[in-house]
């Protein structure tokens, strides 16, 4: 019986790396495959499927961002954690408004062209060209995102003080509220 439990975890933790080394070998692919369609999307005046390409680049370069292993002293980190821009801080909302408001789009097909070449070379030079597409993707934006953020999120001073005001008057107002409610 212990053998068999040991055989099933043995299987499970080899099952588990191999799958995520196959992950680390796929996105990589799939980030060069999504660059290159974008691109070619732009390239042909389309900026709807362009928009659905970046989103998949997006994902894929998540993916792909997450899987090496550096090793910073005791602990091992992904490059991910290193970048101040990450796929996930980057709004997609105000990258696909970009996208689509953009009347000239050769800056956004040079730099996804960039991107996919920069992939398709060393696995290091790819985090590289990884992160500068994205710093240069967060700035390209930047005017967009303002646009795409929620109603508390534009109003940080009201967000503060509802945050901060709101716990300390929740339970009396809703002390008073009972109490009228209950005579």
């Amino acid at each position: 019986m212990v053998l068999g439990l040991l055989y099933v975890i043995a299987l499970i933790v080899i099952r588990w790396r191999y799958i995520k080394w196959r992950l680390g070998q796929l996105s990589k692919e799939a980030c060069v495959f999504a660059a290159i369609i974008a691109a070619e999307d732009l390239g042909e005046g389309n900026p709807v499927r362009a928009s659905l390409s970046m989103d998949r680049l997006l994902s894929a370069l998540s993916d792909f961002l997450g899987q090496k292993l550096v090793t910073l002293g005791v602990s091992s980190v992904t490059p991910q954690d290193f970048m101040h821009v990450t796929p996930e801080t980057v709004p997609r909302r105000a990258v696909r408004r970009a996208i689509q408001a953009n009347e000239d789009t050769k800056d956004f097909q040079e730099r996804l062209h960039n991107v996919a070449i920069g992939l398709c070379g060393n696995v290091d030079a790819g985090y590289l060209a990884a992160h500068q597409f994205l710093v240069w993707l967060d700035r390209k934006t930047e005017s967009y995102q303002q646009a795409s953020k929620s109603f508390l999120d534009k109003r940080p001073a009201l967000r503060t003080m509802l945050l901060n005001v709101f716990p300390v008057i929740l339970p009396p107002v809703a002390g008073i509220v009972t109490a009228v409610l209950v005579k």
